[in-house]
């Protein structure tokens, strides 16, 4: 199968839906828009958006004045899919600023290539129990500072228990060496967190 932007971007949507699965949070899926509200400081978001001119300003303020009743900050998604093109353009004018812009990449199966093995690595399904451990690694990697370190393990909660997610943790010699989270979601596995602590 050729992994197309479509089944990249189906991908994350996959992602963030999940996140609305979890207990105590709220997912809202309708063709206009998808929306997942989570209770956290940032896992709150819009995303696969559709909508005609006519329904643009009368969504966009209604989806805003949900979240703020919630006292939740919002994340809006533009993708290659979103409709209209310049959505992101009329989401300025309700005071959406830009944060930041993402890329997936694709490899088809075929393609790898098989690594020796290292003596001494072990890998680990990640228990709730190993959530701390999972979530020092890829702040290590990520430099994500410690203030922020209990929102990572939030994020990874929300999908410990959901049959699509894998987290897996590496030990070298019984010590945490790296992580990731997998997601088998619209045709393909996605690697999500990917980590390795730095000599």
């Amino acid at each position: 199968m050729d992994v197309t932007d479509r089944h990249v971007e189906v991908h994350h949507f996959e992602a963030f839906s999940s996140l609305g699965r979890a207990e105590g949070c709220q997912l809202h899926l309708s063709p206009e828009l998808c929306w997942v509200y989570t209770g956290t400081a940032e896992l709150n978001h819009v995303f696969a958006a559709r909508l005609s001119p006519e329904r643009l300003d009368p969504v966009v303020l209604e989806t805003v004045q949900r979240f703020a009743f919630w006292h939740a900050p919002l994340t809006w998604v533009v993708g290659p899919s979103t409709q209209p093109p310049d959505l992101g353009q009329h989401l300025e004018r309700f005071g959406f600023r830009l944060r930041e812009s993402r890329l997936g990449m694709t490899l088809e199966p075929g393609a790898l290539q098989p690594a020796p093995w290292v003596e001494g690595l072990a890998l680990e399904p990640v228990p709730p129990a190993g959530l701390k451990a999972w979530a020092k690694v890829v702040a290590l990697a990520n430099a994500i500072p410690r203030t922020r370190l209990a929102l990572l393990e939030e994020v990874v909660a929300l999908t410990l228990e959901q049959p699509a997610w894998r987290h897996l943790l590496a030990r070298l010699d019984g010590e945490p060496v790296a992580a990731l989270g997998l997601l088998e979601a619209a045709g393909v596995v996605g690697l999500h967190w990917l980590a390795t602590v730095p000599k």
